[in-house]
């Protein structure tokens, strides 16, 4: 009896871990490397701004596909893989939440990022992986305050 027990377990958890393997090797899903980044600076000194606020909203979500913050360099970079999309078109909402930390307070901005033909650097293959796109946005924010 203990035998057979032992071995119905490893049967199921056999078949079980096959089945798992089989899904995630075999997905049919078209999909596309995407990556939007840059740098954020003050409008008037041209010096980094750390710690603003950078939000990405993809199309195929009613709200938001990542918020990240820029890091020392003022730099901001969203990678992910989505579904390839006919026209690409992200929204990047950027706001300085963090006081006068930057020296100032900051204008909010809120912007459409568009990938173009231009972009892609990766044609992909002949499945379902359609390459990748890199979009680089740059960004001057003005000062609310000081």
């Amino acid at each position: 009896m203990k035998n057979t027990l032992k071995f119905s377990t490893f049967f199921v958890f056999f078949v079980l871990s096959m089945f798992s393997c089989d899904l995630a090797l075999n997905s049919d899903e078209p999909n596309a490397d995407y990556q939007v980044k840059g740098v954020i600076t003050d409008s008037v000194s041209g010096n980094v701004l750390t710690g603003i606020r950078v939000i990405l909203e993809c199309p195929e979500q009613a709200g938001n596909c990542d918020t990240i913050f820029t890091d020392s360099k003022g730099k901001y970079d969203f990678s992910f893989n989505s579904y390839p999309f006919d026209v690409p078109v992200f929204k990047l909402k950027i706001d300085d939440v963090d006081g006068v930390e930057n020296n100032g307070i900051y204008t909010s901005r809120v912007l459409e990022v568009q990938i173009t033909s231009a972009d892609w650097v990766d044609e992909g293959d002949d499945f379902n992986y359609y390459g990748k796109a890199v979009k680089t946005v740059d960004l001057k924010l003005t000062t609310l305050v000081r």
